[in-house]
């Protein structure tokens, strides 16, 4: 009888690699067997070692049908093993086990390590961190400012204060956490399409044709005193309602499709608290659709900072230049001159914030004589600020994002 086995846990081991617990459905699991897992089916692995747990650990020479246990194959990368994969023999024809759903992420955030220099370590820390915890999902980011990161998908709120503790005090990991960005298709004049996260890469906004935004199909569980509130969430998320089932006494099925940049950044949050924490979900992915898409740029003194740039829809895009440029105004360090802080998009200013000069009493050492002579310092002065506004030039780094960061939690 051929092996079937689902892995349905991974933990790691430094001697022996990964430990994969599997429960065996079918057939028999052999030490020395050539193995296979369905979804990197081109690598042949053989077993090592096996055992159980009954709860001490006890090594074994075979696992059969019904059992739960483990076997280590010397595995070092967690990428080719996933959780709900099915382990088959090497040469076996026959199909996966079904059933089991992968756990999907309710809360992202991205993480960047304090210090760009210390990458490989905050990336060893996470990955180690994700071998442990498999309901952890890592994506890989850039930032022009904060150099390579990780977007990170977590249970809830709890699970990514977790994560974020461990790197601190087991892996000494400063970071910087982040808004999470995501997927959007650029369809261009020209024919071409490009998939991206990043709206660092996008400088030629006359040039695109429309953007597509990814859907999800949402199922949420709640109690009917709480079903006009989650319409009203839903609708504010620029929600599409599909159906309403009703499942038990009091409980219905709402299902929507929603866009993912709505549901990203805090649904999560919002749908446990107006619901005080009865209201469930599960979701899926469906498909990009057409939206109306605006990328907007952050200017300070004419100069784009193009870490600040941000996809939004246009009927939100107004309310977060506005935050931004607002919360930018301060935390920023006032400069010799006034300093325009200004929302654009497609070339056309839509917000703008005014940071003062700094003042200096410039005719506080005369006294006496006539008032003509105060009226030239003070014109020399102004003068003199117009040349350093035109000329002048705003260092935003590191230390400034931080502080954004800071005052906008």
């Amino acid at each position: 009888m051929e092996l079937k086995a689902l892995v349905f846990d991974l933990f790691y081991n430094k001697y022996n690699g990964i430990i994969i617990y599997v429960r065996i459905f079918k057939g028999k699991l052999n030490l020395k067997q050539k193995i296979k897992f369905f979804k990197n089916n081109e690598k042949k692995y053989q077993v090592e070692k096996i055992g159980v747990k009954t709860p001490k650990e006890i090594l074994k020479n075979e696992l059969i049908t019904g059992e739960i246990g483990w076997f280590s194959a010397n595995i070092k990368n967690i990428k080719e093993i996933k959780i709900g994969d099915t382990v088959m023999d090497f040469d076996s024809l026959e199909k996966p086990l079904e059933g089991y759903e992968e756990i999907k992420p309710n809360v992202f955030s991205n993480l960047y390590p304090e210090n760009s220099e210390q990458y490989k370590n905050f990336c060893k820390s996470l990955e180690e961190l994700h071998i442990q915890d498999s309901s952890l999902v890592l994506e890989k980011i850039d930032s022009n400012l904060l150099g390579l990161g990780f977007r990170c998908g977590f249970l809830g709120l709890l699970h990514r204060e977790i994560i974020c503790e461990r790197l601190k005090k087991e892996y000494n990991q400063e970071i910087i956490i982040t808004s999470p960005n995501i997927n959007y298709k650029i369809f261009f004049f020209n024919g071409k399409v490009l998939e991206t996260n990043n709206p660092q890469k996008i400088n030629f906004y006359d040039r695109i044709k429309k953007i597509e935004e990814l859907f999800i199909s949402i199922n949420i569980n709640v109690q009917e005193k709480y079903l006009e509130k989650i319409f009203e969430l839903c609708k504010k998320k620029r929600g599409i309602y599909q159906f309403k089932n009703w499942k038990m006494d009091s409980l219905y099925v709402v299902n929507y499709h929603l866009p993912f940049s709505e549901f990203i950044l805090d649904f999560h949050d919002k749908i446990k608290s107006i619901s005080n924490g009865y209201a469930s979900f599960d979701y899926k992915k469906v498909d990009f659709r057409e939206s109306d898409i605006e990328k907007v740029d952050i200017a300070l003194n004419g100069q784009i900072i193009s870490d600040l740039s941000f996809f939004a829809h246009k009927y939100s895009s107004y309310k977060r230049s506005k935050d931004i440029c607002q919360n930018l105004k301060k935390t920023l360090n006032k400069q010799n001159f006034s300093l325009s802080i200004q929302a654009i998009i497609n070339n056309k200013i839509i917000v703008r914030e005014t940071l003062t000069a700094l003042s200096k009493n410039v005719t506080g050492n005369l006294y006496g004589g006539d008032r003509t002579r105060k009226m030239k310092l003070w014109a020399k002065q102004k003068k003199g600020k117009s040349k350093m506004k035109e000329s002048g030039r705003v260092n935003f780094g590191v230390d400034n994002l931080k502080q954004l960061l800071k005052n906008n939690k």
